[in-house]
């Protein structure tokens, strides 16, 4: 139970952006943003504001896959 909490702490700390209501609003983890077509007009900004997109080249695929 603590390593599960400490877990969750540190998770908490790296989420740069949550969207979750309903079943899933006390949800916690990691997830790798997908693009698609409907999505487009926020790759740019996910590509500038989330590091983990340029770091691995994350947002470059993104762009490739849906372009």
């Amino acid at each position: 139970m603590d390593a599960s909490t400490d877990v969750m702490a540190v998770i908490d700390t790296t989420v740069v952006g949550i969207t979750s209501s309903g079943w899933a609003a006390e949800m916690h983890g990691l997830s790798i943003w997908w693009a698609s077509v409907d999505y487009l007009k926020y790759l740019p900004t996910y590509i500038l504001e989330v590091q983990f997109a340029t770091d691995t080249s994350w947002g470059a695929l993104q762009s490739a896959y849906v372009l």
